[in-house]
């Protein structure tokens, strides 16, 4: 597959995930309120599973190193092969964005002395959960409470959301640029 190929592949797996029901039909929401003297109240609103496991079929290739779409791989490419410093510039940001994206999400999470990022979040999920078995991550699972859980699936969802929007964002921008015949071969 040659590097304009590649690209086109990654641009495909994008464009499938904007047409997934969980972009357009499904939200997340967590709220914790707190007042003196009353009892705590948390609400959250998570996305439908069925259309959250969808999602995550095509969404996971970005970030398993074996992938033809894998993130790095194609913004590696993408990079030695822009005949652009303005798009490439672009590129970058979204990378770094997308770094930021695994490391935080706005919510620091610490169970049992463990940091919880939302990168650790997406493999206890994916690799204990979704579409894994691996004992070591389900046995975690299985120790975290209700709470501990649910702010666990928030920091997942989290990244899903930020990590779509530099997908989408990497997609514009390499789009652009084979249309432009901004890439070489």
């Amino acid at each position: 597959m040659d590097v304009r190929d590649q690209i086109r592949l990654f641009l495909e797996r994008v464009q499938g995930l904007r047409r997934e029901p969980l972009l357009r039909e499904a939200g997340s929401e967590f709220e914790i309120s707190w007042k003196r003297g009353e009892p705590t109240e948390i609400r959250w609103q998570q996305p439908d599973e069925v259309y959250l496991r969808s999602y995550l079929l095509t969404f996971r290739q970005f970030f398993l190193n074996d992938e033809p779409v894998y993130f790095y791989r194609i913004h590696n490419i993408a990079y030695q092969h822009l005949r652009s410093d303005y798009l490439r510039e672009k590129l970058a940001k979204c990378r770094e964005g997308w770094k930021k994206s695994l490391e935080s999400s706005g919510l620091r999470l610490h169970i049992d002395g463990q940091e919880i990022t939302p990168e650790r979040a997406m493999h206890l999920l994916i690799y204990g959960d979704y579409f894994k078995s691996d004992y070591e991550k389900r046995e975690l699972l299985k120790t975290f409470g209700p709470m501990e859980k649910a702010l666990t699936k928030q920091q997942f969802l989290n990244l899903i959301a930020d990590t779509t929007g530099q997908l989408v964002t990497s997609a514009e921008i390499l789009s652009q640029a084979l249309n432009a015949g901004l890439v070489d071969n």
